[in-house]
């Protein structure tokens, strides 16, 4: 029988914090599920755990590359194996609250419209609670409108790990470019409207392959250049993923697709303006023997 929810990790050399990360899962509210772990390769005590799980619990399968594939790939690969009309990928050293996945199926439950739930990413670095993410709330009824609503608002993109219509899912084409997420969230927007909870709690654990843009880009596989430049190459593939390739915009006019493209290199152009502002201000400070008062710094996270 198919499940309400497919839920997907993908995972490399996980063994450190991905017992926490299931064991979420299995203490969910929501019993309706099937958990799909995918193993990029690891060679630590991963594929132990996921032995230790699968033997435990019929809903969860574990999935194994022998070599490490783009991480991207693999978090297509996850998707692909799972069912559900539902799904939601789940970081490897992530974890949920027991109510987290009811609380989101609900908002689909009173809304068809809605294509993306997410709660609110609360980060922690070894444990502790270091701060919590943006909260992302896109539902404008003009499509395009939303997809440029969601890009100005974006920063850590964790509302990325929240709960899709698959229906949504299965139109976005994956790309292998740094900033993929935000490229795969405009399209989602492009479909749906995408919420944050702001009262749910979605705690994720800071560091591993996001700990900075180079590593990012060692694990997607992509050119060096782009771990150096990520803002231009997240301009870049947004600009020929919603002027030519993706198919969530094939019904726009070419024209309307090249003007909402460039709209969308438009906001990741201000988030870096918005980098520049904030690092002269800090120079300033710093000159001035002056630390307060700084203004936030909005970027990776």
């Amino acid at each position: 029988m198919t499940p309400t929810l497919s839920i997907g990790i993908p995972v490399l050399n996980g063994g450190r914090s991905l017992r926490r990360a299931v064991q979420s899962v299995l203490a969910q509210t929501l019993a309706d599920f099937e958990l799909v772990i995918s193993d990029n390769g690891s060679t630590d005590e991963t594929p132990e755990i996921c032995r230790e799980f699968t033997r435990s619990d019929s809903r969860v399968r574990w999935l194994r590359s022998e070599q490490t594939i783009p991480a991207s790939d693999n978090f297509q690969k996850v998707m692909n194996a799972t069912t559900g009309a539902l799904f939601m990928w789940l970081g490897h050293d992530d974890w949920l609250d027991p109510t987290h996945a009811e609380r989101c199926i609900r908002m689909f439950d009173s809304d068809p419209a809605v294509a993306l739930v997410s709660g609110r990413p609360r980060y922690y670095r070894d444990g502790v609670h270091v701060r919590d993410g943006k909260v992302i709330v896109a539902c404008e009824n003009d499509p395009r409108l939303r997809t440029l609503n969601y890009l100005l608002q974006v920063t850590d993109n964790g509302i990325f790990y929240g709960v899709y219509r698959r229906a949504a899912l299965n139109n976005v084409p994956f790309v292998k470019v740094m900033a993929w997420d935000w490229l795969l969230l405009a399209s989602i927007a492009y479909q749906g409207k995408i919420i944050t909870l702001p009262d749910l709690p979605m705690n994720r654990e800071l560091g591993g392959a996001t700990r900075n843009h180079r590593a990012m880009a060692r694990s997607l596989q992509v050119p060096e250049w782009q771990g150096m430049f990520p803002y231009t190459a997240a301009a870049w593939g947004l600009l020929t993923n919603i002027a030519v390739h993706s198919p969530v915009f094939d019904k726009l006019s070419l024209v309307d697709r090249t003007s909402l493209g460039l709209g969308a290199v438009g906001c990741i152009a201000s988030k870096r303006a918005w980098g520049y502002a904030s690092a002269a201000w800090r120079l300033t400070q710093s000159v001035s023997g002056n630390r307060e008062d700084s203004p936030p710094v909005e970027g990776s996270k």
